[in-house]
Protein backbone atom coordinates (compact mmCIF):
# COMPACT_ATOMS: atom_id res chain seq x y z
CA UNK A 1 0.00 0.00 0.00
CA UNK A 2 1.53 3.32 -1.39
CA UNK A 3 1.51 6.29 1.11
CA UNK A 4 -0.95 8.45 -1.39
CA UNK A 5 -3.68 5.96 -0.26
CA UNK A 6 -2.53 5.77 3.28
CA UNK A 7 -3.16 9.15 3.90
CA UNK A 8 -6.84 9.32 1.71
CA UNK A 9 -7.69 6.47 4.55
CA UNK A 10 -6.78 8.74 7.53
CA UNK A 11 -8.56 11.64 5.85
CA UNK A 12 -11.81 9.94 5.43
CA UNK A 13 -11.19 8.55 8.59
CA UNK A 14 -11.30 12.58 9.98
CA UNK A 15 -14.11 13.96 7.82
CA UNK A 16 -16.16 10.90 9.13
CA UNK A 17 -15.38 11.67 12.99
CA UNK A 18 -15.71 15.40 12.09
CA UNK A 19 -19.32 14.75 10.87
CA UNK A 20 -20.56 12.70 13.27
CA UNK A 21 -19.49 15.32 15.90
CA UNK A 22 -21.50 17.81 14.42
CA UNK A 23 -24.81 15.39 13.96
CA UNK A 24 -24.53 13.36 16.68
CA UNK A 25 -22.71 16.00 19.22
CA UNK A 26 -24.88 14.16 22.29
CA UNK A 27 -22.98 10.74 21.63
CA UNK A 28 -19.23 11.60 20.04
CA UNK A 29 -18.57 14.45 22.80
CA UNK A 30 -20.63 15.21 25.51
CA UNK A 31 -18.77 15.29 28.93
CA UNK A 32 -21.69 13.77 30.82
CA UNK A 33 -25.53 14.23 31.44
CA UNK A 34 -27.05 17.57 31.65
CA UNK A 35 -28.55 18.87 34.55
CA UNK A 36 -32.38 18.30 35.41
CA UNK A 37 -33.46 21.26 34.13
CA UNK A 38 -31.88 21.19 30.83
CA UNK A 39 -33.09 17.13 30.51
CA UNK A 40 -35.18 18.43 27.42
CA UNK A 41 -31.99 19.50 25.42
CA UNK A 42 -29.97 16.57 26.03
CA UNK A 43 -30.57 15.49 22.31
CA UNK A 44 -29.94 19.16 20.99
CA UNK A 45 -26.25 19.92 21.56
CA UNK A 46 -26.66 23.33 19.64
CA UNK A 47 -29.16 25.03 21.48
CA UNK A 48 -26.49 25.82 24.20
CA UNK A 49 -23.51 24.98 22.19
CA UNK A 50 -21.62 27.24 18.67
CA UNK A 51 -19.83 24.30 16.71
CA UNK A 52 -15.88 24.97 17.03
CA UNK A 53 -16.63 27.69 19.35
CA UNK A 54 -18.47 26.20 22.57
CA UNK A 55 -20.97 27.43 25.33
CA UNK A 56 -21.46 30.92 25.13
CA UNK A 57 -23.09 33.27 27.15
CA UNK A 58 -25.44 34.70 24.45
CA UNK A 59 -27.14 31.31 23.98
CA UNK A 60 -28.39 31.15 28.05
CA UNK A 61 -29.24 34.76 28.05
CA UNK A 62 -31.75 33.91 25.06
CA UNK A 63 -33.69 31.67 27.52
CA UNK A 64 -32.46 33.19 30.67
CA UNK A 65 -33.04 36.59 30.78
CA UNK A 66 -30.52 38.77 33.47
CA UNK A 67 -33.34 40.64 35.25
CA UNK A 68 -35.73 37.41 35.29
CA UNK A 69 -33.15 35.24 36.89
CA UNK A 70 -34.47 34.12 40.61
CA UNK A 71 -37.63 36.13 40.24
CA UNK A 72 -39.49 33.66 37.74
CA UNK A 73 -38.78 30.86 35.45
CA UNK A 74 -38.04 30.32 31.91
CA UNK A 75 -41.43 29.91 31.45
CA UNK A 76 -42.48 32.43 33.37
CA UNK A 77 -43.58 30.95 36.27
CA UNK A 78 -42.86 33.03 39.46
CA UNK A 79 -40.81 31.15 41.68
CA UNK A 80 -41.36 33.51 45.22
CA UNK A 81 -42.15 30.44 47.13
CA UNK A 82 -39.16 28.18 46.35
CA UNK A 83 -36.30 28.33 48.36
CA UNK A 84 -34.13 29.63 46.01
CA UNK A 85 -31.14 32.13 46.58
CA UNK A 86 -31.85 35.67 47.07
CA UNK A 87 -31.62 37.21 43.35
CA UNK A 88 -28.34 39.27 42.63
CA UNK A 89 -27.68 38.34 39.09
CA UNK A 90 -29.25 42.09 37.85
CA UNK A 91 -26.38 43.01 39.77
CA UNK A 92 -23.67 41.41 37.66
CA UNK A 93 -21.14 43.98 36.02
CA UNK A 94 -20.66 41.52 33.16
CA UNK A 95 -23.12 38.83 31.46
CA UNK A 96 -20.68 35.53 31.78
CA UNK A 97 -22.67 32.80 32.80
CA UNK A 98 -20.08 30.27 32.01
CA UNK A 99 -17.52 31.75 34.55
CA UNK A 100 -19.73 30.30 37.33
CA UNK A 101 -22.21 27.76 36.14
CA UNK A 102 -21.31 24.52 34.48
CA UNK A 103 -24.25 22.19 32.93
CA UNK A 104 -22.77 18.75 32.34
CA UNK A 105 -22.35 16.58 34.98
CA UNK A 106 -18.85 15.51 33.76
CA UNK A 107 -15.46 15.17 34.92
CA UNK A 108 -14.99 18.71 36.21
CA UNK A 109 -18.92 19.15 37.36
CA UNK A 110 -18.73 22.27 40.29
CA UNK A 111 -20.91 24.09 42.23
CA UNK A 112 -22.29 27.11 40.62
CA UNK A 113 -21.69 29.37 44.07
CA UNK A 114 -18.17 27.86 44.74
CA UNK A 115 -16.73 29.51 41.32
CA UNK A 116 -18.56 33.00 42.12
CA UNK A 117 -16.89 36.30 42.80
CA UNK A 118 -17.78 39.32 44.27
CA UNK A 119 -15.87 41.42 41.60
CA UNK A 120 -18.73 40.93 39.15
CA UNK A 121 -21.37 43.06 41.71
CA UNK A 122 -21.57 46.27 40.66
CA UNK A 123 -19.81 48.51 43.47
CA UNK A 124 -22.99 49.72 45.27
CA UNK A 125 -24.14 45.59 45.82
CA UNK A 126 -20.40 44.83 47.24
CA UNK A 127 -21.59 46.75 50.50
CA UNK A 128 -25.01 45.70 51.05
CA UNK A 129 -24.37 42.47 52.21
CA UNK A 130 -28.08 41.93 53.21
CA UNK A 131 -29.58 42.40 49.80
CA UNK A 132 -28.26 38.70 48.95
CA UNK A 133 -27.49 37.02 52.66
CA UNK A 134 -29.31 36.55 55.66
CA UNK A 135 -28.30 37.81 58.77
CA UNK A 136 -27.95 36.40 61.55
CA UNK A 137 -30.65 36.34 64.19
CA UNK A 138 -28.16 36.26 67.41
CA UNK A 139 -28.18 38.92 69.49
CA UNK A 140 -24.57 39.82 68.63
CA UNK A 141 -25.36 40.51 65.01
CA UNK A 142 -28.67 42.46 66.32
CA UNK A 143 -26.31 45.12 67.87
CA UNK A 144 -23.88 45.52 65.55
CA UNK A 145 -24.28 47.72 62.06
CA UNK A 146 -25.49 46.28 58.65
CA UNK A 147 -21.66 46.78 57.60
CA UNK A 148 -20.63 42.97 57.35
CA UNK A 149 -17.53 43.43 55.90
CA UNK A 150 -16.11 44.93 59.38
CA UNK A 151 -15.85 41.37 60.79
CA UNK A 152 -16.04 38.98 57.50
CA UNK A 153 -14.02 39.36 54.27
CA UNK A 154 -15.50 38.05 50.28
CA UNK A 155 -14.01 35.08 50.31
CA UNK A 156 -15.36 32.67 53.12
CA UNK A 157 -17.85 33.66 56.21
CA UNK A 158 -15.21 32.68 58.80
CA UNK A 159 -13.07 33.27 60.27
CA UNK A 160 -13.80 36.39 61.06
CA UNK A 161 -12.41 39.22 62.97
CA UNK A 162 -14.56 41.46 65.23
CA UNK A 163 -13.96 44.43 67.51
CA UNK A 164 -15.90 45.84 70.12
CA UNK A 165 -15.44 48.87 68.85
CA UNK A 166 -18.23 48.47 66.17
CA UNK A 167 -20.82 47.98 68.88
CA UNK A 168 -22.50 51.37 69.71
CA UNK A 169 -21.53 52.71 72.62
CA UNK A 170 -24.21 52.72 74.99
CA UNK A 171 -24.07 49.12 74.47
CA UNK A 172 -20.14 48.28 74.97
CA UNK A 173 -20.32 47.94 78.65
CA UNK A 174 -23.13 45.88 78.86
CA UNK A 175 -21.71 42.43 77.88
CA UNK A 176 -24.52 40.81 78.96
CA UNK A 177 -26.16 42.49 75.67
CA UNK A 178 -24.60 39.62 73.75
CA UNK A 179 -23.03 37.80 75.93
CA UNK A 180 -24.48 34.67 78.55
CA UNK A 181 -23.21 35.77 81.96
CA UNK A 182 -21.99 32.63 83.89
CA UNK A 183 -24.13 31.21 86.45
CA UNK A 184 -21.69 29.64 88.92
CA UNK A 185 -20.96 31.11 92.44
CA UNK A 186 -18.26 33.15 91.32
CA UNK A 187 -20.19 35.45 89.13
CA UNK A 188 -23.33 35.33 91.19
CA UNK A 189 -21.24 37.23 93.55
CA UNK A 190 -19.46 40.53 91.49
CA UNK A 191 -21.59 42.97 89.28
CA UNK A 192 -21.97 42.83 85.33
CA UNK A 193 -18.46 45.28 84.80
CA UNK A 194 -17.03 42.16 83.46
CA UNK A 195 -14.22 44.48 81.95
CA UNK A 196 -12.68 44.29 85.59
CA UNK A 197 -11.54 41.26 85.46
CA UNK A 198 -12.13 39.94 81.17
CA UNK A 199 -10.57 42.31 78.43
CA UNK A 200 -12.29 42.60 75.24
CA UNK A 201 -9.65 40.46 73.18
CA UNK A 202 -10.34 37.27 74.60
CA UNK A 203 -12.66 35.48 77.66
CA UNK A 204 -9.53 34.11 79.12
CA UNK A 205 -7.06 34.91 80.51
CA UNK A 206 -8.99 36.98 82.90
CA UNK A 207 -7.36 39.21 86.02
CA UNK A 208 -9.29 38.67 89.65
CA UNK A 209 -9.50 41.14 92.06
CA UNK A 210 -11.00 39.93 95.37
CA UNK A 211 -11.70 43.35 96.30
CA UNK A 212 -14.10 43.63 93.79
CA UNK A 213 -16.39 41.46 95.99
CA UNK A 214 -19.01 43.00 98.29
CA UNK A 215 -17.50 43.22 101.87
CA UNK A 216 -19.72 40.75 103.87
CA UNK A 217 -18.45 37.87 101.21
CA UNK A 218 -14.24 38.69 101.31
CA UNK A 219 -13.61 36.95 104.50
CA UNK A 220 -15.80 34.08 103.32
CA UNK A 221 -13.75 31.91 101.13
CA UNK A 222 -16.23 29.20 100.87
CA UNK A 223 -19.18 31.50 99.32
CA UNK A 224 -17.50 31.04 96.09
CA UNK A 225 -14.53 28.03 96.97
CA UNK A 226 -15.48 24.74 97.94
CA UNK A 227 -12.92 24.32 101.04
CA UNK A 228 -10.85 20.48 100.42
CA UNK A 229 -12.31 17.32 102.17
CA UNK A 230 -9.51 16.13 103.39
CA UNK A 231 -8.22 15.25 107.21
CA UNK A 232 -5.94 18.10 107.22
CA UNK A 233 -8.30 21.10 106.31
CA UNK A 234 -11.74 19.10 108.75
CA UNK A 235 -8.86 20.19 111.26
CA UNK A 236 -8.26 23.59 110.39
CA UNK A 237 -11.28 26.31 110.89
CA UNK A 238 -12.47 28.10 107.65
CA UNK A 239 -10.07 30.89 108.02
CA UNK A 240 -8.25 30.02 104.76
CA UNK A 241 -6.22 33.23 104.40
CA UNK A 242 -3.98 31.76 107.62
CA UNK A 243 -1.92 29.85 104.82
CA UNK A 244 -3.72 30.96 101.59
CA UNK A 245 -3.17 34.14 99.68
CA UNK A 246 -5.41 36.02 96.94
CA UNK A 247 -3.05 35.96 94.25
CA UNK A 248 -3.37 31.88 94.21
CA UNK A 249 -4.53 28.86 96.38
CA UNK A 250 -0.70 27.55 95.81
CA UNK A 251 1.96 27.92 97.21
CA UNK A 252 0.68 28.24 101.01
CA UNK A 253 2.01 29.01 104.30
CA UNK A 254 0.88 26.52 106.77
CA UNK A 255 1.77 26.60 110.39
CA UNK A 256 1.63 23.74 112.75
CA UNK A 257 0.28 26.38 115.30
CA UNK A 258 -2.83 26.49 114.14
CA UNK A 259 -3.97 23.02 114.86
CA UNK A 260 -6.24 22.38 117.92
CA UNK A 261 -3.87 21.94 120.84
CA UNK A 262 -5.13 18.51 121.24
CA UNK A 263 -3.97 17.49 118.03
CA UNK A 264 -0.06 19.56 117.66
CA UNK A 265 1.63 16.39 119.61
CA UNK A 266 -0.48 13.91 117.57
CA UNK A 267 1.14 13.68 114.23
CA UNK A 268 -0.66 10.82 112.50
CA UNK A 269 -4.07 12.68 112.82
CA UNK A 270 -3.29 14.29 109.59
CA UNK A 271 -0.31 12.59 108.37
CA UNK A 272 -0.16 9.16 107.43
CA UNK A 273 2.94 7.04 108.64
CA UNK A 274 5.23 5.53 106.52
CA UNK A 275 4.81 1.37 106.80
CA UNK A 276 8.66 1.20 106.38
CA UNK A 277 10.68 -1.56 109.05
CA UNK A 278 12.02 1.75 110.04
CA UNK A 279 9.02 3.42 111.22
CA UNK A 280 7.34 0.26 112.67
CA UNK A 281 9.81 0.11 115.08
CA UNK A 282 10.41 3.52 116.74
CA UNK A 283 6.94 5.40 118.26
CA UNK A 284 4.56 7.62 116.82
CA UNK A 285 6.46 10.39 118.44
CA UNK A 286 7.39 11.74 114.57
CA UNK A 287 9.05 14.82 116.77
CA UNK A 288 11.80 13.30 117.50
CA UNK A 289 13.62 12.76 114.06
CA UNK A 290 11.04 15.64 111.82
CA UNK A 291 10.37 18.83 112.13
CA UNK A 292 7.21 20.94 111.64
CA UNK A 293 8.60 22.68 108.16
CA UNK A 294 9.41 20.11 106.52
CA UNK A 295 9.16 16.11 106.60
CA UNK A 296 13.01 16.22 105.26
CA UNK A 297 15.40 16.16 106.09
CA UNK A 298 15.09 14.54 109.21
CA UNK A 299 17.25 13.62 111.88
CA UNK A 300 17.72 10.22 112.95
CA UNK A 301 19.06 9.25 116.72
CA UNK A 302 19.52 5.23 117.39
CA UNK A 303 18.82 5.99 120.63
CA UNK A 304 15.02 6.38 119.97
CA UNK A 305 14.98 3.00 119.69
CA UNK A 306 13.66 0.24 122.15
CA UNK A 307 17.13 -1.08 123.84
CA UNK A 308 16.24 -4.31 122.54
CA UNK A 309 16.95 -2.93 119.20
CA UNK A 310 19.78 -1.01 119.56
CA UNK A 311 22.58 -3.55 118.78
CA UNK A 312 20.80 -5.43 116.08
CA UNK A 313 21.23 -3.27 113.08
CA UNK A 314 19.56 -5.97 110.94
CA UNK A 315 15.98 -5.76 112.24
CA UNK A 316 15.78 -2.24 110.27
CA UNK A 317 18.43 -2.71 108.08
CA UNK A 318 19.31 -5.27 105.39
CA UNK A 319 22.44 -7.16 105.33
CA UNK A 320 24.76 -6.55 102.20
CA UNK A 321 25.73 -9.63 100.00
CA UNK A 322 28.43 -9.29 99.17
CA UNK A 323 31.51 -11.83 99.94
CA UNK A 324 32.75 -9.18 102.86
CA UNK A 325 29.51 -8.81 104.84
CA UNK A 326 29.16 -12.45 104.56
CA UNK A 327 32.46 -13.98 106.54
CA UNK A 328 32.22 -10.99 109.23
CA UNK A 329 29.95 -10.95 111.99
CA UNK A 330 26.95 -9.73 112.66
CA UNK A 331 28.58 -6.28 114.63
CA UNK A 332 28.03 -4.21 112.18
CA UNK A 333 29.58 -1.55 114.66
CA UNK A 334 32.58 -3.09 114.46
CA UNK A 335 33.23 -0.95 111.25
CA UNK A 336 30.11 1.41 110.67
CA UNK A 337 28.64 4.19 113.31
CA UNK A 338 25.12 5.04 113.85
CA UNK A 339 25.45 8.57 112.45
CA UNK A 340 26.18 6.95 108.51
CA UNK A 341 26.70 3.65 106.75
CA UNK A 342 29.75 5.46 104.86
CA UNK A 343 32.68 5.70 105.20
CA UNK A 344 33.58 2.90 107.06
CA UNK A 345 36.12 1.77 109.10
CA UNK A 346 37.71 -1.58 108.44
CA UNK A 347 40.77 -3.17 110.23
CA UNK A 348 42.22 -5.68 108.33
CA UNK A 349 45.01 -5.70 111.18
CA UNK A 350 42.60 -8.10 112.52
CA UNK A 351 43.00 -10.81 109.95
CA UNK A 352 46.54 -9.40 108.34
CA UNK A 353 48.83 -6.67 108.74
CA UNK A 354 49.64 -4.76 105.73
CA UNK A 355 52.73 -3.43 106.42
CA UNK A 356 55.50 -1.65 104.06
CA UNK A 357 55.65 -4.77 102.17
CA UNK A 358 52.17 -5.56 101.53
CA UNK A 359 51.08 -2.63 100.08
CA UNK A 360 49.02 -3.93 97.45
CA UNK A 361 45.01 -4.93 95.94
CA UNK A 362 42.56 -6.92 97.40
CA UNK A 363 42.50 -9.21 94.83
CA UNK A 364 46.31 -10.08 95.03
CA UNK A 365 45.49 -12.21 98.22
CA UNK A 366 41.68 -12.91 97.58
CA UNK A 367 41.18 -14.47 94.77
CA UNK A 368 37.52 -14.26 92.42
CA UNK A 369 35.68 -11.91 94.78
CA UNK A 370 35.91 -14.49 97.62
CA UNK A 371 37.65 -13.03 100.79
CA UNK A 372 36.96 -15.54 102.65
CA UNK A 373 40.10 -17.57 101.36
CA UNK A 374 43.37 -16.36 100.71
CA UNK A 375 46.83 -17.15 99.01
CA UNK A 376 50.40 -15.42 99.50
CA UNK A 377 51.52 -17.68 96.13
CA UNK A 378 50.39 -14.24 94.76
CA UNK A 379 53.89 -12.42 95.34
CA UNK A 380 56.15 -15.23 97.08
CA UNK A 381 57.09 -17.71 95.04
CA UNK A 382 57.19 -20.74 97.12
CA UNK A 383 56.82 -24.28 96.14
CA UNK A 384 54.24 -26.25 98.53
CA UNK A 385 57.53 -28.87 98.58
CA UNK A 386 59.90 -26.64 99.31
CA UNK A 387 57.68 -24.76 102.16
CA UNK A 388 56.74 -28.26 103.92
CA UNK A 389 60.53 -28.96 103.95
CA UNK A 390 61.83 -26.03 105.38
CA UNK A 391 58.97 -26.14 108.07
CA UNK A 392 59.28 -29.97 109.22
CA UNK A 393 63.06 -29.46 108.92
CA UNK A 394 62.39 -26.83 111.93
CA UNK A 395 59.66 -29.09 113.46
CA UNK A 396 56.60 -27.27 112.17
CA UNK A 397 54.03 -30.12 111.51
CA UNK A 398 51.53 -27.83 110.21
CA UNK A 399 52.22 -24.97 108.01
CA UNK A 400 49.48 -24.64 105.76
CA UNK A 401 47.75 -20.86 107.44
CA UNK A 402 50.54 -18.66 107.09
CA UNK A 403 48.51 -15.94 109.17
CA UNK A 404 48.36 -18.08 111.69
CA UNK A 405 51.83 -17.65 112.29
CA UNK A 406 53.06 -14.80 110.05
CA UNK A 407 50.72 -12.27 111.00
CA UNK A 408 52.45 -9.43 109.20
CA UNK A 409 55.03 -11.73 106.63
CA UNK A 410 57.74 -11.62 109.24
CA UNK A 411 59.92 -14.97 109.21
CA UNK A 412 61.08 -14.22 112.53
CA UNK A 413 57.44 -13.74 113.49
CA UNK A 414 56.71 -17.10 112.61
CA UNK A 415 59.48 -18.56 114.79
CA UNK A 416 58.77 -16.69 117.40
CA UNK A 417 55.35 -17.57 117.72
CA UNK A 418 55.51 -21.28 116.74
CA UNK A 419 55.78 -22.86 120.09
CA UNK A 420 52.75 -20.20 121.39
CA UNK A 421 50.41 -21.13 118.94
CA UNK A 422 48.55 -24.22 117.17
CA UNK A 423 48.11 -25.00 113.70
CA UNK A 424 45.80 -26.27 111.42
CA UNK A 425 46.01 -28.48 108.63
CA UNK A 426 45.30 -26.96 105.66
CA UNK A 427 47.14 -26.59 101.24
CA UNK A 428 50.22 -24.92 102.03
CA UNK A 429 50.48 -21.38 101.25
CA UNK A 430 46.48 -20.86 101.26
CA UNK A 431 43.88 -20.17 104.12
CA UNK A 432 40.61 -19.46 105.27
CA UNK A 433 39.73 -16.18 107.51
CA UNK A 434 38.71 -17.66 110.77
CA UNK A 435 40.88 -20.50 111.18
CA UNK A 436 42.74 -19.06 114.32
CA UNK A 437 43.55 -15.79 112.67
CA UNK A 438 41.15 -13.91 113.01
CA UNK A 439 41.16 -12.91 116.45
CA UNK A 440 43.36 -9.07 117.38
CA UNK A 441 46.03 -9.90 118.91
CA UNK A 442 48.24 -7.44 121.05
CA UNK A 443 51.90 -6.71 120.15
CA UNK A 444 51.65 -8.42 116.78
CA UNK A 445 53.77 -5.08 115.34
CA UNK A 446 56.28 -5.65 117.56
Amino acid sequence: MNRKKVLYIVGANLALLLILSVLLPQHMVQPGRVMEAHRALETDCFACHTPFLGSRSERCIQCHKPEQIGLVTTKGMPIGNEDKLVPFHQGLIEKDCVACHSDHKGVQAFYPIARFSHDLLQVGMTERCGDCHRRPADDLHRQVAGNCGQCHTQEAWTPATFSHDLIEPELRKRCVACHRGPADALHRQVDEQCGQCHTEKAWTPATFDHDRLELRVRGRCVACHRGPDDKLHRQVGDQCGQCHTKKAWTPATFSHDQVEPRLRGRCVACHRGPDDKLHRQVGDQCGQCHTKKAWTPATFNHDSLAPRLRGRCESCHARPGDTLHREVGGNCGQCHTKKAWTPAAFNHNRFFHLDGNHRTTCTTCHRDNDYSHYTCYGCHAHFPSAIRAVHREEGIAQYENCVKCHRSGSAEEGERDDDERGHRSGRSGEGRHGDGGGEEHEGDDD
